[in-house]
């Protein structure tokens, strides 16, 4: 979505933050968890990220809202 638009900081920022944190969950979870904490490291990443890109998906929608 936001590379499409020409925003790669947007991109950039939402990939350092999953990776950030898959790589200290993961490091944190492993030794616990086993392998199933590299999954659970994996998930939370992801859902990390959607939740920084939600608030900005929107605000970029109602954006375009005004615009039209």
């Amino acid at each position: 979505f936001f590379r499409g638009m020409g925003n790669a900081r947007m991109t950039l920022v939402c990939t350092a933050i999953q990776s950030s944190l898959r790589v200290l969950c993961t490091y944190l979870l492993t030794p616990v968890m086993g392998i199933r904490g590299i999954a659970v490291a994996c998930a939370a990443g992801w859902i990390a990220m959607i939740l920084y890109e939600i608030p900005a998906s929107l605000r970029e929608m109602k954006r375009w809202k005004n615009n039209s």
